[in-house]
């Protein structure tokens, strides 16, 4: 048996890390070694509630029931794989405006993981304090992302962004005609059919994007062919 035991501060408030968590659904997120995590119980999520989880790309699949369900304090779980079986609690402290998260498993290697002998314990314990480092940076980073910018204030410019608005809108109803070009140079193989055809501000935008994609000159992304 392996104990996998350390502490990590989290810039967001107890709750809502321990509501994280608690749902093993939000952990591909923030772990990539989790491919699909898939509730296999009713909401809400509480003692009792299992998942089955989905590893990499060989689909190792492992069963986490949570056996302690004490909101917003104290979390435990089971965790069996045919790789091993992990047993343990996390408990959460508010910190300032933070959360403490402390973790205490108790790790039974199965199979040809025994053979890591001592060395699996210093590896465990390297690869959890990566996990939840990874998470801490997904919540606080997510919760940076989430303050909006505050709305305009009357005459700081709202009015203007609402005119230029309004006209963008009339634009698009009625596009007004752009440069006279031969109908042959917009469709292709209408050389027969002479005349001119007005170009649209759709066609000139589908055209400039395709001059845009069409590389001018070899270079390292555009393979030169000899002929």
């Amino acid at each position: 048996m392996a104990k996998i035991a350390g502490h990590i501060l989290i810039g967001r408030p107890v709750a809502e890390v321990f509501d994280f968590v608690a749902d093993t659904r939000n952990e591909p997120s923030f772990n990539p070694a989790m491919a699909a995590v898939e509730l296999l119980t009713a909401l809400p999520i509480r003692r009792g509630t299992r998942f089955r989880a989905r590893m990499g790309r060989a689909g190792m699949q492992m069963l986490v029931e949570l056996t302690e369900f004490d909101r917003p304090l104290r979390l435990g779980s089971r965790t069996t794989s045919s790789m091993m079986q992990t047993s343990g609690t996390l408990t959460f402290a508010s910190d300032g405006d933070g959360t403490l998260m402390s973790w205490d498993w108790q790790v039974h290697p199965k199979g040809w993981i025994r053979m890591l002998g001592p060395l699996f314990e210093p590896l465990g314990n390297r690869m959890e304090r990566r996990i939840w480092t990874s998470m801490k940076r997904y919540l606080e980073n997510t919760a940076a992302r989430s303050i909006t910018r505050p709305a305009p204030q009357p005459g700081q410019g709202g009015a203007r962004r609402t005119c230029w608005a309004k006209k963008a809108r009339t634009r698009a109803r009625n596009p007004p005609p752009r440069a006279h070009a031969p109908l042959a140079s917009i469709v292709p193989g209408t050389e027969r059919a002479g005349g001119v055809a007005v170009m649209s501000d759709a066609v000139a935008s589908v055209r400039r994007a395709r001059n845009r994609c069409l590389p001018h000159k070899p270079g390292p992304q555009w393979p030169a062919y000899s002929r």
